[in-house]
């Protein structure tokens, strides 16, 4: 660390000094970036990469920053730029592809929203042929179509997911919501229970498991998952509710 910081120091000087000159914001950049100062990191790769356009490398570096930064709008700017001359790197695809639908997410313009949906099911579409052996990405692309209620296609890159990764608590929690969607409710309470197996803090699961069970006419097991959700969110009226019913048509 000494080293870097002795790195930054000077590199910061010959910026100052020497403002036209590409490399030196490079190396300073690298240099913050292994210090853990991401901020100026970025401020030096955006200065290299203005006078530089054409260092991919650079671009990918800031989007990760950004990424890093929480700035997802940032770094979908800086992805953008290196993929056109990187379209085939499927790890900055995947960083980019989550972007987007973060983005989409916080986006309160229902229009705007599915488009930033569809940008990020495209590219994550690319990065699946790219690295078809890698099950986050397929996760990812799940999530995605899940998000545009794309039902078939999340419920095939989820399947596949975990073929490859059987025990992946976020890619059972949307393969629920697919196939409940498309009518499969069994694989839907599977892959439901199969979550909150996995995961013990999915607490709004429970809820979803007991609403599957009721749509199946098993009020038993409704009204016990309904009761776990009532441990989970002891003060909501609605949850009770839901408990009392169920066990009212057991009689």
């Amino acid at each position: 660390l000494a080293r870097h910081e002795d790195a930054r120091k000077h590199l910061k000087d010959a910026a100052h000094y020497r403002a036209v000159h590409a490399g030196t914001f490079k190396a300073l950049g690298e240099a913050c970036a292994a210090l853990g100062k991401p901020d100026e990191a970025a401020a030096a790769y955006e200065t290299a990469v203005a006078q530089e356009p054409a260092w991919a490398e650079g671009h990918v570096r800031l989007g990760n920053i950004y990424i890093a930064l929480k700035k997802d709008r940032e770094a979908t700017r800086a992805f953008e730029a290196a993929m056109k001359s990187l379209p085939d790197e499927a790890k900055m695809l995947t960083a980019l592809g989550g972007a987007y639908m973060r983005l989409a997410d916080a986006d309160t313009d229902e229009k705007a929203r599915a488009v930033g949906l569809e940008k990020a099911a495209d590219v994550l579409e690319r990065a699946v042929k790219l690295e078809p052996q890698d099950p986050s990405i397929r996760v990812s692309l799940g999530v995605a179509q899940v998000k545009r209620k794309r039902w078939e296609p999340a419920r095939v890159a989820l399947q596949a997911a975990l073929r490859l990764r059987p025990d992946d608590a976020l890619a059972h929690k949307n393969l629920a919501e697919a196939s409940a969607a498309l009518g499969e409710r069994d694989e839907a309470i599977a892959s439901a229970s199969r979550a909150l197996e996995l995961d013990p803090d999915y607490k709004e699961g429970h809820e979803k498991l007991g609403a599957l069970y009721e749509s199946a006419g098993k009020d038993e097991e409704a009204a016990l998952s309904y009761k776990e959700a009532v441990r989970a969110f002891p003060q909501s009226a609605a949850l009770h509710g839901k408990v009392g019913r169920a066990m009212s048509r057991l009689g």
